[in-house]
């Protein structure tokens, strides 16, 4: 069994005119279900440097605390909070998982939906949830397993996600057939679960990356992680061979 863990960066909900963040970026950190017992305690083992004092009992690892030095990251400077990220990417470049993500440029996709249904009732997220949705299954067919779908508790997009993970799997007037993803998605307090934490400070990153690509000036700090990220992730993203398919069930739920 894989465990799914999901979560996004650059969400302005539909506002797809944000100059700061035009790109928006679901991710998925994908981890057997075997290393999820150990995880907690060998990644705490990992950071344990950056904090002489113990790693406090409620510490949430959370990137945009990190960079605007708030919470536990008061004494974190630029140089410091640039190694500590650099350390937890390290971390998971040993676990060996599978990283997924869609980009969404958003001026793109409003001129997209707006051509194509009218108006933009369909979010960047379900959009890139739906496209992630067919890499991962194809993922675990190759591997032979199944897998579990675990999200942030953003509340804003349960309702919604619940809608779409239900049609994905259960509409059979597409040819969207998934045999390997189970149940419904699950939700959890990002305070509570490492993985999450983990897959927000990938997400964050990536958007970085995928904004420089487009031309956004980034700053040489987050530049400076690039690399490393194409070490761990394929970086970089295909429209998927269902694109077609895809657009017919976000006209029947979405229009």
């Amino acid at each position: 069994m894989k465990l799914i863990y999901i979560d996004e960066s650059g969400d302005t909900g539909f506002n797809l005119n944000d100059q700061q963040q035009p790109i928006f970026v679901l991710t998925a950190l994908v981890i057997p279900d075997l290393m999820w017992p150990h995880l907690e305690s060998e990644y705490r083992y990992a950071i344990n440097e950056f904090f002489p004092d113990g790693i406090p009992e409620d510490f949430e690892l959370h990137v945009t605390d990190m960079k605007a030095r708030k919470n536990h990251y008061k004494n974190f400077d630029k140089e410091l909070g640039a190694k500590f990220r650099d350390r937890v990417l390290e971390f998971i470049s040993g676990l060996g998982v599978k990283i997924f993500y869609r980009r969404i440029i958003k001026k793109q996709f409003q001129k997209f939906c707006e051509k194509r249904f009218g108006i933009v009732r369909l979010s960047p997220y379900l959009m890139a949830l739906s496209m992630l949705w067919f890499e991962i299954n194809k993922y675990l067919n190759a591997q032979e397993d199944f897998g579990m779908l675990i999200f942030d508790d953003n509340k804003h997009y349960l309702s919604d996600v619940e809608k779409a993970i239900r049609s994905l799997r259960l509409d059979l007037r597409f040819m969207l057939s998934n045999n390997k993803l189970i149940e419904k998605g699950f939700f959890v307090d990002s305070k509570k679960s490492i993985p999450i934490q983990l897959t927000d400070l990938l997400a964050y990153y990536i958007r970085k990356y995928e904004e420089h690509k487009f031309g956004k000036t980034v700053s040489k700090t987050d530049q400076d992680c690039f690399s490393a990220l194409e070490g761990i992730a394929q970086m970089g993203t295909k429209v998927p061979a269902e694109f077609n398919e895809l657009l017919k069930w976000a006209e029947e739920n979405w229009r």
